[in-house]
């Protein structure tokens, strides 16, 4: 292994974590940007944001199951799982391409990727 100084070394490639890397290294820092398993960290490959299009599916079932309370009615719904389990799928297709998208920027920016480092170093 190269024995590299950098101004900066952050822990942790989720939503804040490479936030600050690139905004660092576009002040001109070197920067090293240390993730354990997926760039976005839990958050953008399957936490908060692919939680959400199963979650927003369920809200709407919810408001349907409901909406005589405001004055409407509807019959015969019916929830089709493998329509929202293809819905999730390609939520989640859209955030492998943002995190493609997000390693051709930090190779832009020269910033090294220490991905699995923390295995190493444990």
């Amino acid at each position: 292994m190269n024995n590299k100084i950098f101004d900066l070394i952050v822990i942790g490639g989720g939503p804040g974590g490479y936030v600050a890397a690139i905004r660092a290294s576009q002040l001109g820092m070197s920067v090293a940007l240390v993730e354990d398993k997926h760039l976005g960290g839990i958050c953008l490959n399957w936490g908060c944001i692919p939680t959400k299009a199963l979650l927003r599916a369920s809200e709407i079932k919810h408001m349907l199951d409901n909406v005589e309370e405001f004055g409407f009615s509807v019959s015969n719904i019916k929830m089709d799982i493998k329509k929202i389990k293809l819905r999730f799928l390609k939520v989640s297709l859209k955030l492998i391409k943002i995190q493609i998208n997000l390693k051709k920027l930090l190779f832009k920016l020269k910033m090294a990727q220490l991905l699995n480092l923390l295995k190493i170093l444990l």
